[in-house]
């Protein structure tokens, strides 16, 4: 038999698709973020957001018992008089209300530590201070969190985190209320999960996983639904081939028994309804009918929803969401489209289940409840457009700039609306009959400069870096490379 040498093609699969990495861009946007969320804390007067002055005292009551009236913030004599300034509140008696049914329902697990720092002040106004300090920083370290998962992983899903931070989040965050605390730790928790899901961790991401999945239960008393709202939202990406190991397994019990005693006090304390069929489809109507008011209340409807932006700002943050969304539809394989769709729909059965359960809706359940769930949308759209391997150029470039323009446009209606009235003049600084500590030009400054950072963190590079991932794209052919051998085969 005659033997033949040839040359034998052998196929193995490429690590992955080449895809653009930032360096360290993820720190520019936590630096432009803690700009912002700084200049919006000192820039709102005393009493600007609802349940505010309440918190402030529960907190104190958690650490101390009795409160002494000099400790009681102002009473928001602006609430719900859109042309009255905050100059009013030199005059203002101490807040009412700040007790009893008529404060709402808060959790004890944030306000024990919040009540140690507001001890320590002389007055209310300093009380206030200090709390919105204290719960900024933790709303930054999660947010500062989130940047590094994503921006480590690439330029898109860093993206997806600015486009998940609305100035309503970033006006939530720097308030002396838990709503802020909750709804980054969503954002974070939804991060960490898609990075362990997608082999996207590096360090430290089950210890992320872990702390804000713990406070995301327990901030709030709506916190484990939430929870459960990111986590389906998850839920087409997982692979149960990641959750495997002692580390993970912690993480996970952290969070299930986090979850667990934040529905149990919630269950005790948050009075509520029984779930029917009929009263459900009926709220489900009403969700969808004021649709439009409900996203823009997650854009931005601030104070006691009596500071109204102009239309632009609705219109521009939610048709740069709107691509985001359509282009990760479009290029994302078929576990990113499905989840993509599911992170869209759990918000709104969630709205209609809230608005069946909950006895009495105020402000905690006016709409900005949904801004956790809601910012699945984005963080999920840059995954898959990530996962996609489309490479950011100037789209990149445009979200950032629009939503830095658009956050600077969000605090200067919000300064106007409380120096010179929400119809006083536009250039209002000159004329402001309210200033905040320190007048109005630093903090402006302030946030100018934290919106041009935030616009330079996605600024595509130049160069493209290229790094394998750890496995082919989802739903697309696996690209191959091919080898030669020598063999001999008979003829």
């Amino acid at each position: 038999m005659a033997y033949q040498t040839v040359d034998v093609v052998r196929t193995r699969p490429l690590a992955g698709p080449v895809r653009v990495r930032p360096s360290r861009r993820w720190a520019l946007t936590v630096l432009g973020l803690g700009l912002l969320v700084a200049a919006w804390a000192f820039v709102n007067p005393i009493g600007a957001a609802p349940q505010e002055p309440a918190y402030v005292v529960r907190a104190l009551e958690a650490v101390g018992g009795t409160v002494s009236t000099r400790l009681v913030p102002p009473q928001p004599c602006f609430a719900h008089r859109p042309e009255r300034t905050a100059a009013c509140l030199a005059s203002a008696p101490p807040a009412t209300g700040v007790r009893g049914a008529g404060a709402g329902v808060l959790t004890p697990f944030l306000a024990w530590p919040t009540g140690q720092v507001e001890r320590i002040a002389a007055d209310g106004y300093r009380a206030t201070y200090l709390a919105r300090v204290l719960l900024g920083l933790i709303c930054l370290l999660l947010l500062g969190a989130a940047a590094r998962v994503l921006g480590h992983w690439g330029l898109w899903p860093l993206a997806g985190l600015v486009m998940a931070v609305t100035p309503m989040l970033i006006f939530l965050s720097a308030t002396a209320t838990t709503v802020g605390v909750e709804t980054c730790a969503a954002v974070c928790f939804g991060a960490a999960l898609l990075a362990r899901c997608q082999r996207e961790d590096g360090d430290g991401t089950l210890l992320l996983l872990a702390g804000s999945g713990v406070l995301l239960a327990l901030a709030r008393p709506a916190g484990v639904v939430f929870l459960l709202a990111v986590t389906v939202a998850v839920l087409p990406l997982l692979r149960v081939s990641r959750l495997r190991g002692l580390g993970t397994l912690a993480a996970l019990l952290a969070v299930v028994a986090a979850a667990v005693l934040g529905a149990s006090w919630s269950l005790a304390h948050q009075p509520h309804r029984a779930l029917t069929g009929p009263a459900l489809a009926q709220a489900l109507l009403a969700v969808v009918n004021a649709r439009g008011s409900l996203l823009n209340l997650q854009v931005g409807v601030f104070g006691w929803q009596d500071t109204v932006p102009p239309a632009l700002l609705f219109a521009g943050w939610e048709l740069m969401l709107g691509l985001l969304a359509a282009a990760g539809l479009t290029v994302g394989g078929r576990r990113s489209r499905l989840a993509l769709v599911l992170a869209a729909a759990v918000p709104v059965a969630l709205a209609a289940t809230l608005r069946t359960v909950v006895v009495r809706p105020d402000w905690d359940t006016g709409g900005m409840y949904l801004l956790p769930a809601l910012a699945m949308v984005p963080l999920v759209a840059g995954v898959a457009l990530e996962r996609s391997g489309l490479r950011p150029r100037l789209d990149t470039l445009l979200l950032g700039a629009g939503a830095a323009v658009l956050q600077l446009v969000a605090l200067w209606y919000e300064g106007r609306r409380y120096a010179v009235g929400r119809h006083g003049p536009l250039v209002f600084p000159p004329v402001a009959q309210w200033a905040p500590p320190g007048g109005w030009w630093p903090w402006l400054v302030l946030a100018a400069a934290g919106a041009a950072l935030l616009a330079l963190s996605l600024v595509p590079p130049l160069r493209r870096e290229r790094r394998a991932t750890a496995r082919p794209e989802e739903d697309h052919p696996s690209a191959v490379t091919f080898d030669t051998a020598r063999a001999s085969v008979g003829r």
